[in-house]
């Protein structure tokens, strides 16, 4: 949903469909691998996440602004957003030898859970962090095998 010159993105749905991702298979969460999204267009307007995403990239050559910080994801980085945070892709990227994965959920799909309550706490999902998370490639081992068990799930 487009507001003057900021996109707000309320939904999954909505989601998948500006960022080029295969439709979800459920309304509140949405997982994929890189390797299934098509080329990413530059957006060149803030966007408003009213969901929380997470991602995995290794490999791309896309650049973000999380927050006051540029991101280059060329080499295995984790990112980490909450809902109303603003978001800027201002580069076309294309998944050429990339690796990753991207997880959204609304959170209302955690509401009712503990987590639902604690997530709000985890400092990796605000602004306060000076820097997205580095993993190393036994560190990427393991994110890979999570989330192909959620994948897994999801499917």
């Amino acid at each position: 949903m487009k507001d003057g010159n900021i996109i707000k993105i309320n939904t999954v749905e909505e989601f998948t469909a500006l960022l080029g991702c295969p439709p979800a298979n459920h309304p509140l969460i949405s997982i994929c691998r890189l390797a299934d999204i098509k080329d990413f267009e530059s957006i060149d307007k803030p966007v408003q996440l009213n969901l929380y995403f997470i991602v995995i990239k290794d490999g791309t050559n896309c650049t973000a602004k999380y927050g006051w910080r540029e991101y280059d994801f060329a080499r295995g980085l984790m990112s980490f957003f909450a809902p109303g945070q603003m978001h800027l892709w201002s580069e076309q990227a294309t998944q050429t030898n990339s690796w990753g994965w991207m997880l959204v959920f609304h959170p209302d799909f955690i509401r009712k859970y503990a987590l639902g309550t604690k997530i709000g706490k985890l400092k990796f999902f605000s602004y306060e962090t000076s820097e997205a998370l580095h993993i190393s490639d036994a560190e990427r081992s393991k994110v890979e095998a999570l989330m192909e068990g959620i994948y897994n799930e999801y499917k």
